[in-house]
């Protein structure tokens, strides 16, 4: 099983550069509340405008976490039940990564892949919600997603275990 080592380091480099320069200035309210009135509908669905007001899994894996660290359970609650309802829709516990409209107008998942850094932050702001607001729920909702990354996207090469990126396109 050929691995696409270039792939999952370029990604994972991406994601720990982009979280790590964000998160410095998430605790500030004044960004909090640009962030919640720039990228967060009422339903809680976080939109990307640079796809087209697509939403992703990584978005609302974001918007959790930012809504923990900003001490908001009322966003943190609405954007959670939003992914719940809207990208829970595989056979396990990972999230379809992309929600958008279809050239039909039809406003649904567009890709059943999910993608792994998502999946990983939504079930990290899940267990950091649980412990900040003592809430046993989530942690079994975190559980649930772990389980699955751990039974569906790692593999072990040469005695040594990899994190795929998503279940689909990442081996041969």
């Amino acid at each position: 099983m050929q691995i696409k080592l270039r792939t999952l380091f370029s990604v994972t480099v991406l994601c720990m550069t982009l979280s790590a320069c964000a998160l410095a200035q998430a605790g500030e309210p004044a960004f909090w509340d640009h962030y919640k009135s720039t990228f967060i509908s009422q339903d809680g669905r976080v939109i990307d405008y640079g796809q087209g007001q697509a939403s992703t899994s990584e978005g609302q894996g974001y918007g959790m976490l930012l809504a923990v660290i900003n001490g908001d359970k009322k966003v943190f609650d609405t954007v959670w039940g939003w992914t719940k309802a809207n990208l829970s829709v595989r056979q396990d516990s990972l999230l379809a990564w992309l929600w958008g409209k279809r050239d039909n107008a039809m406003w649904e998942v567009m890709d059943y892949n999910n993608a792994t850094d998502g999946d990983t932050l939504i079930a990290f702001a899940l267990l950091k919600a649980s412990t900040k607001w003592d809430r046993d729920s989530y942690e079994k909702e975190a559980m649930k997603v772990i389980r699955s990354i751990r039974e569906k996207l790692t593999v072990r090469i040469e005695g040594k275990t990899f994190l795929l990126p998503g279940y689909y396109g990442f081996t041969d």
